[in-house]
């Protein structure tokens, strides 16, 4: 906890935490496998073509949407990882897209957890907190509210096999 206090006070004036974006899914997967889809960068390419991770508490943890753009605007560039349990859990920093430019200064933080379900299903969940409510916060919670179930059915399919036109 000290640590996100500590991250969350050295941000600019006005980070209140207030909102949360849930998501939730059943992969027919073990948990192992999906653990190492949001821990490599060869796992993240379900979700960006890049990712810079340094899996240990405050490491790196950025995903690169936007190879070619200027450093600072690829993605959730400055992103580290808070807490993790090999497996089971993963939290880490996230920031809003360069089109929220409102919002883009500002952390939020993401907590997934992979639940077995039975010996071939993973219950997945993403819990994504730390919105604010001064300008933009809204347009960011809406942005991820939308974004976070895709992120997660994205994965689904490609851990299953499945291709998009399936």
């Amino acid at each position: 906890m000290l640590t996100i206090l500590l991250i969350a006070s050295v941000q600019q004036p006005g980070f209140v935490i207030d909102g949360q974006v849930n998501a939730e899914t059943v992969i027919e997967a073990p948990a192992e496998e999906l653990w190492a889809m949001w821990t490599t960068p060869e796992g993240l390419s379900f979700f960006a073509p890049g990712a810079r991770v340094d899996l240990a508490p405050l490491g790196r943890y950025e995903i690169i949407m936007l190879p070619d753009a200027p450093e600072g605007e690829q993605g959730s560039d400055g992103a580290i990882l808070l807490a993790l349990e090999a497996g089971r859990m993963l939290s880490f920093l996230w920031r809003s897209p360069p089109s929220l430019p409102e919002t883009r200064a500002y952390y939020t933080h993401v907590t997934l957890r992979f639940e077995p379900v039975d010996e071939t299903h993973t219950r997945v969940t993403l819990v994504n907190d730390g919105y604010g409510t001064g300008p933009g916060w809204a347009e960011a919670e809406t942005y991820f509210e939308r974004a976070w179930p895709y992120v997660l059915d994205r994965m689904r399919t490609v851990a299953e096999g499945q291709t998009d036109a399936d």
